[in-house]
């Protein structure tokens, strides 16, 4: 089973604009293959993979394979969303302040439960 991991920056409980050029940043040396018209691009690191979708304002991974993928991942998050380098926040579970209103989530949803479009 597949999930979707769902990154978004928060201030003060609402969604915050940009970062995405940041997660691009920390993504762009390991990424194999971009289709760019549906924001896709594939990542290969070390013992893994995964897919993401990388909009302006936020991004989906899913299909993400091994230990180094993930924590690439959270490393972006950490740049994109609250503009430092990782400090370790667990994949994932979305919880990394950089200031006492800044942060970012991560939700996985298993494509079973998604809800419809």
């Amino acid at each position: 089973m597949s999930f979707d991991v769902y990154f978004q920056r928060f201030r003060d409980g609402e969604a915050e604009p940009g970062g995405g050029e940041q997660m691009r940043q920390v993504l762009e040396p390991f990424i194999v293959r971009e289709e760019p018209e549906l924001d896709f691009a594939r990542l290969e690191y070390g013992d893994g993979s995964a897919d993401v979708y990388l909009g302006g304002d936020g991004m989906m991974a899913n299909r993400v394979a091994g230990d180094l993928p993930w924590e690439l991942l959270v490393q972006g998050a950490e740049k994109k969303y609250s503009g430092a380098g990782c400090r370790g926040a667990p994949p994932a579970t979305g919880s990394s302040s950089a200031t006492s209103t800044s942060s970012w989530s991560a939700v996985a949803t298993p494509r079973w439960r998604r809800p419809p479009s």
